[in-house]
């Protein structure tokens, strides 16, 4: 028997087994993936990403905008 656990079962629980839930991590690998990109890469990265996402709703935009227009 497979009993998938949630965030809200109790690691005291017997029957826990933390690797295989979902949502569990451990903190070595969130310790690696800190280690692996220093704060101003990783904010960087976030930034272009923003950027993008910002160019692509403009775009859309102007899509809709001409639509309108033409109708």
């Amino acid at each position: 028997m497979s009993l998938n656990y949630t965030t809200s079962d109790s690691e005291e629980d017997p029957d826990y087994v933390p690797e295989e839930d979902p949502d569990y991590e451990s903190s070595s690998s969130e310790e690696e993936s800190e280690s692996s990109c220093d704060e101003t890469n990783c904010f960087q990265n976030i930034l272009e990403e923003k950027d993008r996402e910002i160019e692509e709703l403009k775009n859309i935009i102007k899509e809709l905008n001409e639509m309108l227009k033409s109708k």
